[in-house]
């Protein structure tokens, strides 16, 4: 991948622009891969350009082998490359970025464009260690946005978890599928809350050090608080919903039964009322014989 015109030339020779892409362990595509710890299931690697993950590519990464010590005259365009302030050939919106200066590095951040310059043997490390705080960080605004969609939705939903009615009931699918959408946040949130939260490494290496820069810089851990408050928020009103719901269709269930019950004690009522009238007219039709009848009959006989 060539490097952007405003950069072109001014560069440090073995300057190098990458695509990175997360991708599934599974794929076996792009160069220098880094695979994330086993549970998130991720790996960064450099795409071809022409590539079609090249052009949906998630950041841009611009390594650069030099001092960081000594100011350069391209410091000021990298940083505004990293910004996309409108500089660029792209004119793309400003977008937040953050400058990491530390040992002789320094590391120019933002979610979809991120610059290192630092010396050549020190760059596979930091380039690892950048990757991986991205994807935790990407991942994190990812559950932020989805929450924040979900809040008008919430809203909506808050009578049902009080009040759970016929009409509520035919929108239990919806909200089953919203049920399951919030736990599957808490569990993506599970996940990566580790990497988010994980102590210092003792002792501190460069590496870990840049980690840790960048998770203090963009307060992940006070983020990772707050979104775990807010899903809690989510769990307990879909809870509530499922558990009228469930009363309601259990209800409803226990009257049809208690009705099926009454219409048969019923039917069986009138079939004995029925059965106690046809006797009582068997019996009436039936003409008794009198006692005079009776002595007439026995005199003829003697």
């Amino acid at each position: 991948m060539s490097l952007p015109e405003m950069l072109a030339g001014r560069l440090p020779v073995g300057s190098q622009l990458e695509a990175i892409a997360y991708v599934s362990p599974e794929q076996s595509v792009g160069t220098g891969r880094v695979s994330l710890p086993a549970p998130l299931r991720r790996a960064a690697v450099a795409v071809e350009t022409g590539t079609d993950l090249a052009q949906t590519s998630d950041l841009h990464l611009l390594l650069i082998p030099a001092d960081a010590v000594e100011e350069a005259d391209w410091f000021g365009p990298v940083q505004q490359w990293v910004a996309g302030d409108g500089a660029s050939a792209s004119s793309e919106p400003p977008r937040e970025s953050h400058l990491l200066t530390l040992q002789h590095v320094r590391i120019h951040w933002s979610p979809r464009r991120i610059a290192i310059i630092g010396a050549p043997e020190r760059l596979p490390s930091l380039r690892r260690v950048v990757l991986e705080c991205t994807w935790y960080i990407r991942e994190l605004d990812a559950i932020e946005r989805e929450l924040a969609e979900n809040w008008p939705s919430l809203d909506s939903d808050l009578d049902q978890a009080y009040i759970y009615d016929a009409p509520a009931d035919q929108d239990r699918e919806e909200i089953a599928r919203r049920f399951k959408a919030v736990f599957r946040l808490r569990a993506r949130l599970a996940r990566v809350a580790p990497h988010l939260l994980s102590p210092q490494l003792y002792p501190p290496t460069l590496a870990s050090q840049v980690g840790e820069r960048l998770r203090e810089r963009l307060r992940l851990e006070q983020r990772e608080e707050f979104v775990s408050d807010q899903i809690e928020v989510f769990e307990d009103v879909y809870e509530m919903c499922g558990q009228r719901a469930s009363e309601f269709r259990h209800a409803r269930t226990v009257n049809t039964l208690e009705i099926i019950i009454i219409v048969l004690l019923g039917v069986q009522i009138l079939f004995s009322m029925f059965e106690i009238l046809t006797a009582s007219a068997v019996e009436a039709s039936v003409e008794p014989a009198t006692p005079a009848r009776v002595e007439s009959t026995v005199t003829a006989g003697n």
